[in-house]
């Protein structure tokens, strides 16, 4: 079996309003028909009605925070003067669609975009972004500015 990626998720518990991180930890490994297994998976997920559970990307920002589904990013953009700004009211949600990782522009709108995440942005596992908060703990960088 080759490895991948490690596979572990956090769960924003609604009751308590908290976030647990590491409730359960895998590992993904190719199959030899082409697909997936997952190894070690417990039944905490099973068991946590009231609970909203996010899978963790595999991937780290500038900083080296592991970036989860539901984590708000601050993008550095550069103009075309090559001056650089970090993102102060605009920011990126992460999440999942179709089988990948990716970007979620205007999340919660008619006018949801989603696009994965490219190669060329992810080195090493580390992504030149800066995790500042998720949508459960932190639902007023949401609020447009």
């Amino acid at each position: 079996m080759t490895e991948q990626r490690e596979i572990k998720f956090r769960a924003w518990d609604c009751l308590d309003k908290k976030m647990q991180y590491d409730i359960t930890k895998t590992k993904e490994y190719s199959n030899v028909d082409g697909g997936y297994d997952i190894v070690g998976f417990d039944n905490y997920l099973n068991d946590s009605v009231g609970s909203v559970v996010m899978q963790y990307t595999g991937l780290k920002d500038k900083n080296g925070k592991e970036i989860y589904e539901g984590d708000l990013i601050s993008e550095e953009i550069i103009d075309e003067n090559g001056n650089s700004e970090w993102t102060k009211d605009n920011y990126t949600l992460i999440g999942w669609r179709n089988y990948g990782f990716g970007y979620i522009s205007n999340p919660f709108s008619k006018e949801e975009f989603f696009e994965r995440f490219y190669s060329e942005e992810v080195e090493n596992g580390k992504m030149s972004c800066e995790v500042i908060g998720n949508i459960y703990e932190n639902p007023e960088l949401l609020e447009a500015k």
